[in-house]
């Protein structure tokens, strides 16, 4: 029988979370949200 352990959670690297981006009335970005972790690239 084989178990695989469940992934570990580190403290992020980097995270932000609902950014929004206008130029005018032109929205870019709308609820944006990312989480890294290190040893992600």
């Amino acid at each position: 029988m084989t178990t695989t352990a469940a992934p570990t959670r580190t403290t992020p690297v980097v995270s932000f979370e609902n950014v929004n981006k206008s130029y005018g009335t032109v929205r870019a970005v709308a609820d944006l949200s990312l989480t890294r972790e290190k040893g992600w690239l």
